[in-house]
């Protein structure tokens, strides 16, 4: 009997490697190791100077960082905490009283083109408190260039909730509609594209099935891969989907989930260049205003701003500057309004902004009061102005 089941398991154990073994042939299981090589030329000096390889992740900013220039002009005056966010140290527990913002995305909630102090989130953390100077507010950069949405949510749930934050900022699309080719900070054979989730399904399979690696570097993985590829690093719908689960996970802990819209340059300039890139980035922000949560569309206040623009997608310190104005505004009256009893749907059905819409979940304004400040609640119909 004992010898019938060593023999299945042993016949099982060769038809699972067998197939793998087909899968990997075929193209259908790319081997895929997270890291890069230490390379020459600008590009690979700043990204073995600025990021860290991580498993989960992809890549991220490496930790402690204190660097004045990168090689890249528009990173610089970077410095990193313990955790390779750019900025200060996180306190846990979060002390009473505090007001936490975490912002996740790319290279716009990154600040790229911005010293430490410019970044929008920076800004903003500058602009609550002179809005609000009897609050405490603290407002963390968990920004990383080159995030899609995948990796925002995923850092969210790997660590990005554990820093108890009262609301979430999500900001990204631009590297979700980007080709699903390999770069320097995804790094797999050329001839293949692989979505962002491919791409972590790869990596795990890898840590699975060491051989791989072997009959990788041996030259057997082939272009076959490209069968596995989507056109983006982020399909529409996976894109619609991972901002959905932000939603959903967010209410769940009842943290206030916002979505960003970030419009292209070209979509700020007077009139819009309706480029191939700027309708399918459109495609992508309108399935941003449909994932729930709240949603704010920063065209409506960049719109006729282009010169505030350092390059198709970033803004400048005064861009990101508007930007955090803008913000500074729209988080105290969420949080007001939910504080002062105002069923959530009630106030964004009458918000006249189409810049801001959504059901934040009713949880929200008992976890997280933001206090009274006289006279903030008097009338609720000035909660309800136009933003």
């Amino acid at each position: 009997m004992l010898r019938w089941v060593v023999a299945l398991a042993l016949t099982a154990c060769l038809l699972e490697g067998g197939a793998r073994l087909v899968l990997l042939f075929m193209g259908e299981a790319a081997p895929i190791e997270v890291g890069w090589e230490r390379g020459e030329g600008r590009a690979a000096r700043v990204r073995d100077l600025v990021y860290v390889p991580d498993a989960e992740l992809f890549f991220r900013l490496a930790p402690g960082l204190r660097v004045e220039e990168t090689g890249n002009p528009r990173i610089f005056d970077l410095h990193t905490n313990s955790r390779g966010l750019r900025g200060d140290e996180v306190e846990l527990p979060k002390p009473a009283g505090i007001y936490r913002v975490l912002a996740v995305g790319d290279s716009c909630t990154f600040g790229s083109g911005a010293g430490q102090a410019q970044t929008w989130p920076a800004q903003l953390e500058q602009a609550l408190a002179r809005a609000r100077p009897e609050l405490r507010f603290d407002v963390i950069n968990a920004g990383v260039p080159g995030f899609s949405s995948y990796q925002a949510l995923r850092y969210l749930e790997v660590e990005g909730f554990a820093l108890e934050p009262d609301v979430v900022v999500f900001t990204t699309a631009v590297n979700d509609a980007s080709p699903a080719t390999a770069g320097g900070k995804r790094r797999f054979g050329s001839g293949i594209m692989l979505s962002d989730r491919e791409y972590a399904e790869a990596i795990r399979s890898n840590r699975q099935l060491g051989i791989t690696r072997l009959l990788w570097r041996a030259g057997f993985g082939g272009a076959g891969g490209a069968a596995l590829g989507v056109k983006r690093r982020v399909s529409l719908e996976e894109y619609q989907s991972n901002l959905r689960r932000f939603v959903a996970e967010s209410e769940q802990r009842g943290i206030l989930p916002v979505i960003v819209a970030w419009p292209l340059r070209s979509q700020a300039q007077l009139p819009p260049a309706n480029s191939e890139l700027e309708q399918t980035l459109g495609l992508y922000q309108q399935r941003a205003a449909q994932a729930g949560g709240v949603f704010v569309d920063f065209l409506e206040v960049l719109r006729g701003h282009e010169a505030l623009y350092i390059d198709a997608v970033h803004l400048g310190p005064e861009g990101y500057g508007l930007v955090a104005e803008r913000m500074a505004l729209l988080i105290p009256r969420f949080s007001e309004q939910f504080q002062a009893g105002a069923n959530s749907g009630e106030f964004f059905a009458e918000t006249s902004s189409p810049a801001v819409r959504g059901r934040p979940h009713p949880r929200y304004r008992q976890q997280h009061p933001l206090p009274k400040r006289s006279g903030l609640h008097s009338q609720r119909s000035a909660a309800r102005s136009r933003l």
